[in-house]
């Protein structure tokens, strides 16, 4: 990628950390239907920007939105929802899933986790030494092409 391409890229994510999104855009982008989000704001395993009482309208972070999304496509193939948990409550840390993004900017960038109690994000140069070091780990997916759906589907 070039330079100017990445400075573009980091610029639109710097633009969209302040944003904040409905829960409608969240079903839209995130593809979930309004049902699960309920069922997972009840799990806590639903991150939301703001919300001061229960009868306020959920909204969500460009950074929710990519958990959403991340933590959908794991229920999508199976993975159970206590797991979901696990992977959830360590990208919901602020720093690790804005490290991610940061990555990902200029990197391939791989969620590796063996689904409980190991998770890392790693920037594809790093991918094989991981692999080997940790090699029972279950679960590796590319963080970007999620990420550019997600910047696509918010047309940005």
């Amino acid at each position: 990628m070039k330079n100017l391409e990445i400075i573009e890229k980091v610029k639109r994510f710097e633009k969209l950390k302040k944003e904040v999104f409905s829960t409608e855009v969240a079903k839209k982008v995130c593809r979930m239907p309004y049902r699960r989000f309920s069922d997972w704001d009840r799990k806590n395993i639903l991150p939301h920007y703001k919300r001061e009482t229960i009868e306020n309208w959920r909204t969500f972070s460009f950074y929710d939105l990519l958990i959403i999304k991340i933590v959908s496509l794991l229920r999508d193939v199976g993975i159970p929802t206590h797991k979901i948990k696990k992977i959830f409550d360590w990208l919901n840390t602020k720093d690790e899933i804005e490290s991610a993004v940061e990555q990902a900017s200029s990197n391939n960038v791989y969620v590796v986790t063996n689904l409980s109690d190991a998770h890392y994000t790693i920037g594809g140069n790093d991918f094989r030494d991981i692999m080997e070091s940790e090699g029972n780990l279950m679960l590796t997916f590319k963080l970007n092409p999620i990420l550019n759906e997600l910047l696509k589907d918010l047309k940005i």
